[in-house]
C-alpha cells in the first residue's frame, strides 16, 4: 500500500483568535481552533482511511500523520471544509513515501525539510483579500471585518458575522463542558485544552497537593473585568513560547521521535500551567455580577505545542512566569526551556494590543538569552557574573513591562527612548531586564521586603527619577537617601544597589564585568512592579 507524509498548520491562529476584544469572542474562538486541532482533524482522518493511519502528532495548531496515499486528496478537503464552516482556515501539504519506508526506522530529515519548505511556499503564496461594500450590507460589529448575517444572541443592537456567531455559539458549549469536567469522576476522553488542564488539576487533587477544590460550579471568567476582585484592576497577559524548538526537532530524524517529542513538550506545558494554578491562581468569590460566583482570577486563551498565551490577574503574573518557566524546566528533565513576556495593563486596555507588546516582551527576552549563552563559548567575556548568568538562563528568561508606566508601547522602543542614555562615552541602561526565573523571583522578594519595612515610596521614585539626572548626581541622590534610610532599610537599599553581587557597585549603578563603559541598576524594574506587590501598605 502506498503511504504519504500529511502535513497541515491552522492559519493565521493568533488573527482568527484575538479577532476581537471581548474575552468571551477570544475564548470561543480559542476552544474552536483548538477542537479542530486536537479532535476534529484526526477524527477525519480515521473516518476516511478507516482507521489505517499514524499519528505524529496534532496540537500546537499543527497535525502530521502518515495515510494512504489514495486518502489524501479526501482529507484534505474534509479538514478545509471544518475549518471553514467556522471561519477558520488550514494549509495542508504532503509527500509520497517510499515502498521501502519504515515508520519506526526509516531517517525522515529530508521529508520534513521538504514538507515545511512545500507548506510555507503555499502559506505566501499570493492572497487578494475582497472588501465588499454595498449599501444593502453592513459588517459585523464585532470582528468589524466580516458581513454580518445574524443579530447577536446576547441582548445589544449588535449584527454579527457567521464566524463571530461560531465562537460565541461555541462559548456556551465550553462552559457547559466545563461543568460535566468538573463533575464527572472518571477520566475524560475529550482531549480538548480545556478538559486536559482540568486533568492535570484532578491528578493534583488525587495526590492530595491541590491547594482549592474543584467544584463543579467553578467558572472562568467571561469577561476580562472578571479576572480580578476589583474592577478597577490591572491584568497581565503571558506569552510563553519554546526555546530553541525549531533546532530541537531538525535533530530528530525520525518520526517516533518526533512523536515523543511532540508529546512530551505539549504534556510538559499543561503540568507547568497546572502548577502555577494550583500555586498562585486560586478561585475566588465573584460579587460583580447578581449571582455571586467562584470563578479562577485566570483565562487561557491559547494552549498547544510549545506555545501558551493566559491572561490573569497582574499581582500574580510574575510569580506565575517563574512557576511556568522551572516547572516546564523541571518536566524536560532540565533539557528545554521557556522564554516569557508579561505585559501589565489596567483591564480596559485592548487585549488584541496588549498581545503585540507581549510578543515584543518575548523576542527581547529570547534574543538576551540567547546573547547571553553564546559567552559560554567566549573567554573573553565569561566571568563570574555570565557564568551565574549562563545558568540561570538554561531555565528561561522573562521580560515585562507596565504600560502606565512606559512611554512607549512596545518595549524595544521604551528601551531606546527612556532606558539607555549615554554621558561621557559610558552607557547607562536603567533596567537589568529581561531576567532569569531565579533573579526575577529574587526582584519580587526584594520588593516585597521593602514594602514590609514601610521604605515611602516616595523615596524609591526619587530614586528612579536620579537615574535620569547624570552621573554624579545620580550617585549623590542615591547616597543622600541612603544615609538617610534607617537601619532595616539601608540594608535592603545595598541590595537593590548590589543586586548582582558578582559586579562592581557604584550607587545606583553597578558595571558589567565584560563591558567596563556599561553600567546597569534595578531600582526602575522594582518601580514597575511596585504596585502589585502591596503598595498600598505602605505610607509616607
Amino acid at each position: 500500500m502506498k503511504e504519504s507524509l500529511l502535513l497541515m498548520d491552522t492559519d493565521g491562529i493568533k488573527n482568527y483568535v484575538f479577532g476581537t476584544n471581548k474575552l468571551r469572542d477570544i475564548r470561543g474562538a480559542s476552544a474552536i481552533l483548538d477542537e479542530l486541532n486536537r479532535i476534529e482533524m484526526t477524527e477525519i482522518v480515521k473516518r476516511i482511511t478507516n482507521n489505517n493511519f499514524v499519528t505524529i502528532f496534532s496540537n500546537g495548531g499543527v497535525g502530521e500523520f502518515v495515510v494512504p496515499t489514495d486518502c489524501v486528496n479526501q482529507i484534505i478537503e474534509s479538514v478545509k471544509n471544518a475549518y471553514n464552516e467556522n471561519g477558520a482556515s488550514v494549509t495542508c501539504t504532503s509527500l509520497h513515501l517510499d515502498g521501502d519506508f519504515n515508520i519506526q526506522e526509516s531517517d525522515v530529515d529530508f521529508q520534513i525539510k521538504q514538507l515545511a519548505y512545500d507548506l510555507q511556499s503555499k502559506k505566501s503564496g499570493f492572497r487578494t483579500k475582497i472588501a465588499i461594500s454595498n449599501p444593502f450590507f453592513r459588517t459585523c460589529d464585532i470582528c468589524h471585518e466580516k458581513v454580518a448575517s445574524v443579530k447577536d444572541v446576547i441582548p445589544t443592537e449588535f449584527y454579527i458575522c457567521h464566524r463571530c456567531q461560531s465562537k460565541r455559539d461555541k462559548l456556551a458549549k465550553l462552559k457547559a463542558k466545563t461543568k460535566k469536567y468538573f463533575r464527572t469522576t472518571n477520566p475524560l476522553s475529550d482531549k480538548s485544552m480545556r478538559s486536559r488542564l482540568i486533568e492535570e488539576l484532578k491528578k493534583l487533587e488525587k495526590d492530595n497537593k491541590l491547594e482549592f477544590i474543584l467544584d463543579e460550579n467553578l467558572a472562568f471568567p467571561d469577561e476580562i473585568e472578571d479576572v480580578n476582585e476589583s474592577e478597577n484592576d490591572y491584568i497581565g497577559l503571558i506569552y510563553a513560547d519554546g526555546n530553541n524548538m525549531r533546532r530541537e526537532i531538525e535533530k530528530r530524524k525520525k518520526l517516533p521521535e518526533h512523536r515523543d517529542f511532540s508529546e512530551s513538550i505539549d504534556d510538559a506545558i499543561f503540568s507547568s500551567l497546572a502548577s502555577a494554578i494550583n500555586k498562585f491562581l486560586h478561585p475566588y468569590q465573584n460579587t460583580r455580577h447578581k449571582k455571586t460566583q467562584i470563578m479562577f482570577p485566570f483565562d487561557v486563551l491559547l494552549l498547544g505545542g510549545d506555545d501558551l498565551i493566559i491572561v490573569c490577574q497582574a499581582k500574580k503574573a510574575l510569580n506565575v512566569a517563574i512557576e511556568i518557566c522551572n516547572t516546564f524546566y523541571k518536566e524536560t528533565k532540565e533539557k528545554f526551556s521557556l522564554s516569557i513576556g508579561v505585559a501589565l495593563a489596567h483591564t480596559n486596555f485592548p487585549i488584541r494590543l496588549l498581545l503585540k507588546i507581549a510578543e515584543n516582551l518575548l523576542k527581547v527576552a529570547k534574543t538576551e538569552r540567547v546573547n547571553f549563552m553564546r559567552y559560554e563559548n567566549d573567554a573573553s567575556r565569561k566571568n563570574a557574573f555570565t557564568k551565574n548568568r549562563i545558568e540561570e538562563f538554561r531555565r528561561g528568561a522573562i521580560n515585562f513591562m507596565t504600560i502606565s508606566n512606559s512611554a512607549s508601547l512596545l518595549y524595544e522602543d521604551y528601551y531606546n527612548d527612556s532606558l539607555e542614555s549615554e554621558y561621557e562615552k559610558e552607557k547607562f541602561v536603567k533596567t537589568f531586564r529581561p531576567y532569569s526565573p531565579k533573579q526575577l523571583e529574587r526582584l519580587l522578594e526584594l520588593g516585597e521586603e521593602l514594602i514590609d519595612s514601610k521604605f515611602p515610596k516616595s523615596k524609591l521614585e526619587y530614586l528612579g527619577e536620579a537615574l535620569f539626572s547624570g552621573k554624579f548626581n545620580s550617585m549623590l541622590k542615591s547616597l543622600v537617601v541612603f544615609t538617610r534610610a534607617k537601619t532595616e532599610q539601608k540594608a535592603l537599599l545595598r541590595q537593590l544597589f548590589n543586586f548582582y553581587p558578582e559586579l562592581e557597585m557604584l550607587p545606583p549603578w553597578q558595571t558589567l564585568g565584560y563591558d567596563m563603559k556599561t553600567k546597569k541598576t534595578a531600582i526602575l524594574d522594582i518601580l514597575e512592579i511596585y504596585r502589585f506587590l502591596g503598595e498600598s501598605k505602605n505610607e509616607d
